[in-house]
């Protein structure tokens, strides 16, 4: 029985990507802006950039951002990889012991109905 991510289908797992990676972006956009705009100036002039100590602070807190998004997206792959290596080595042992017990039931067979009259 199938819960979560792995019941959903193909399309639907890339339309919860895009909506997550959006709230994400929003988040650290909201973040990063009420981090940094106490740097901006408090005088009536109106300009139509942001002053360089802001543009920095945005800069600065949006890699951040970035790079542990990496960071953990990485060791998300690396996680699922060992997963699928744990469940492909589980599947090979029962498959092999199977295939064990499959050989030895033949034999047995085998033996039971060529063996010879000696009784």
């Amino acid at each position: 029985m199938a819960t979560g991510l792995e019941a959903m289908g193909p399309a639907d797992a890339v339309v919860f990507g895009a909506k997550l990676e959006m709230e994400i972006s929003k988040m650290s956009q909201k973040l990063c802006w009420e981090r940094c705009s106490d740097t901006m100036l408090s005088s009536t002039e109106v300009s139509s950039t942001l002053p360089k100590p802001t543009q920095r602070c945005l800069d600065a807190c949006v890699q951040k951002f970035s790079d542990t998004a990496v960071l953990v997206s990485m060791e998300k792959q690396s996680w699922e990889m060992q997963a699928l290596r744990q469940q492909q080595m589980q599947t090979l042992v029962s498959r092999t012991v199977w295939g064990t017990v499959a050989t030895a039931a033949v034999v047995g067979l085998g033996c039971y109905l060529l063996r010879s009259g000696d009784d």
